[in-house]
């Protein structure tokens, strides 16, 4: 009778394992097969380009005699 208790304790234990595994090798895969360093490129040349056009703006203002 107790190895009936230590097999289902056995089993929930595997199973909740399984589990964590499962949605820890999930997380990884979305994190790193779909990390693209070209998004991140793209990001960082929109706000290079952000700064350029608000440096700009400022220059184009000072030119036309507003200042």
């Amino acid at each position: 009778m107790k190895t009936e208790v230590y097999e289902g304790r056995r089993k929930m234990l595997n199973l909740l394992i399984g589990c964590i595994l499962l949605a820890l090798g999930v997380y990884f895969m979305f994190k790193f097969l779909f990390y693209s360093p070209s998004k991140k490129k793209k990001a960082q040349q929109n706000t290079n380009k952000l700064s350029d056009e608000a440096s700009a703006s400022s220059n184009t203002s000072d030119s036309n005699g507003i200042r």
